[in-house]
């Protein structure tokens, strides 16, 4: 809850704010107003005062009053946003964030009475619907000309552009930050610097060929360079997602789609289609959470599989070439800025009218997602492995750092694992993601496994180190974003000639004609790791011949005091 004398939140625990005594017994539901359901006994009306002091964390919208003491662990948007408008009538910034129907599958057992009248909040800001910006957005983007596309030089160009002509709330405050102290975002582009190009010369770069092959050569692509998926795009552009599937279809590259998709994978797949027939693409999921309750009552019951496979199946059909499944985002880290940032979500409502609703499986059939679970486990990997490729597609594992894992995730039969610090947006103070491509690729010697590679890519030279040290392709998102914003479907496209232009340039100066020819031998790493292993035989010597001159002085010392006696 917030206190009125402090301009931050003073949290407080579940337990605290939800004492089981407050619970009352079973819910029993009455028919309510707009075919929500009132607990019975439990239908009080409240003062804004009485919102405000009551030891629950309640939240009122459109003239109900929800108890969401139980929700605060499994809300998608993490516990800070309730928190932070616990005791208050949040209308305006839940419908700025989110579908009219999204409390009518979550929120109902949540009702715990009404706003007394007059208390009411009657301001309803509009909703974004399909990508479009809600009436109420207060910023328009200026966008580049097509000569001032074609004048953009590089990708930082692109990013200063951006920043120049998007929402502040949106380009700054969203898609630039990370989480914390930023510390996985800067050691992302530091790390490029640790390996240095070794160029080969004297071959062949007459010709220079990006094409190449991922998924056990599957997928085949004109480029290794790929769109990642990435929040909020109709934030960016009012095409959002069908701008980036068009523009990836005419570089002849991969798109994948994000769960929080503001048009439908149908609507994505016709775009793709509608530049080249079956351009290759892929729908980035969360594990959501199983909305079954554990035997407590409450917790997280862990993987909702039941979901997990018709949104699988639905993509299936719509002959995407897999899923990706994010692994690192168990909780919503530590956003201060942006998600946990009440001022900042004011500013995002008020300058775009909040955020696209998600509509990435409005048409599965899959009902709404509850949450993310932080109980996924590599059990369930191996469960969705079996679905997807009983479904003919592949199984990608995103935001994995480590060989341990890597090789976890081969073991389980998937077919790609992405390397990822989800961009320095979830955990802070990673190492470099490049850093620690190498280790994953070595960890999957042997097996199908590939490993593609997230977080940093600005240059063409940045995309050559990480096929140099393994990587079968590479993915961008924030590029993708700036693109969108300071020119839509053309902004994507420059984005990407500009990164394929510039990996020819290197390929070129390095001697290697084709994407295949980037070995290992075309980088080095010039801060190697400090290896922490079981002291080797040389590292024993030393104390053994120690202690060896130690007992031969000890027994020449009692044999002369023998010949002495």
């Amino acid at each position: 809850r917030r206190s009125r004398d402090n301009k931050y939140p003073r949290w407080h625990t579940q337990r605290e704010c939800c004492p089981a005594s407050s619970m009352g017994g079973p819910r029993e539901a009455t028919e309510g107003a707009a075919g929500a359901t009132v607990p019975r006994g439990r239908g009080k009306v409240f003062t804004e005062e009485e919102l405000e002091t009551d030891s629950r964390t309640l939240i009122a919208v459109d003239g109900k009053v929800y108890d969401v003491s139980d929700f605060l662990d499994s809300h998608p948007g993490g516990s800070g946003t309730l928190l932070a408008h616990a005791g208050s009538d949040a209308t305006n910034v839940f419908h700025s964030l989110h579908s009219p129907d999204t409390l009518d599958d979550v929120g109902a057992a949540m009702i715990v009475g009404e706003l007394a009248a007059g208390d009411k909040d009657g301001k309803r800001m509009s909703l974004i619907v399909d990508g479009q910006k809600g009436g109420t957005a207060s910023f328009t983007p200026r966008r580049c000309t097509q000569k001032e596309i074609s004048g953009l030089v590089n990708v930082e160009h692109i990013a200063t552009e951006a920043i120049r002509r998007g929402p502040p709330s949106f380009v700054t405050g969203y898609v630039n930050y990370g989480s914390e102290d930023e510390e996985s975002i800067r050691n992302n582009r530091a790390a490029f610097v640790r390996y240095a190009l070794r160029p080969r010369v004297l071959n062949d770069v007459g010709t220079i060929d990006l094409s190449t092959t991922i998924l056990g050569g599957r997928v085949q692509l004109k480029s290794p360079i790929c769109i990642a998926p990435f929040a909020g795009a109709g934030n960016a552009h009012p095409d959002g997602e069908l701008a980036l599937a068009r523009a990836a279809a005419a570089a002849g590259t991969l798109f994948s789609a994000a769960f929080y998709s503001g048009h439908t994978m149908d609507a994505i797949r016709a775009a793709a289609d509608s530049v080249t027939e079956g351009s290759p693409l892929l729908l980035q999921l969360y594990p959501p959470r199983n909305p079954i309750k554990t035997k407590s009552g409450r917790g997280d019951a862990g993987l909702d599989r039941a979901y997990m496979e018709i949104a699988i199946k639905y993509v299936a059909e719509l002959k995407f070439v897999g899923v990706i499944i994010t692994v690192d985002t168990v909780n919503n880290s530590n956003r201060e800025k942006s998600y946990k940032n009440p001022e900042w979500i004011r500013q995002i409502a008020d300058e775009c009218g909040g955020f696209p609703e998600t509509r990435a499986l409005k048409n599965a059939g899959v009902g709404r997602m509850l949450g993310h679970t932080a109980r996924i486990l590599w059990d369930d990997v191996r469960w969705m492995k079996d679905v997807a490729h009983a479904a003919g597609i592949a199984l990608i594992v995103k935001g994995v750092m480590t060989a341990e894992d890597t090789s976890r995730a081969a073991a389980m039969g998937v077919d790609a694992v992405i390397v990822s610090n989800h961009g320095g947006r979830q955990l802070d103070g990673t190492e470099g993601a490049i850093e620690c491509v190498a280790e994953c690729v070595d960890a999957v010697v042997g097996t199908h496994c590939e490993v593609f590679f997230d977080s940093g890519i600005r240059r063409g030279k940045d995309a050559f180190k990480a096929i140099a040290l393994g990587a079968k392709a590479v993915f961008v998102g924030r590029p993708a974003l700036w693109g969108l914003v300071v020119g839509g479907e053309e902004g994507v496209s420059r984005m990407l000639s500009i990164l394929n232009e510039e990996l020819v340039t290197v390929m070129q100066l390095a001697g290697t004609p084709s994407v295949p020819d980037i070995t290992r031998a075309h980088v080095r790493d010039t801060r190697p790791s400090v290896q922490r292993q079981p002291a080797s035989p040389p590292d024993v010597w030393p104390v053994a011949a120690a202690g060896f001159v130690a007992g031969a002085a000890m027994a020449a010392f009692v044999v002369l005091r023998l010949v002495a006696q």
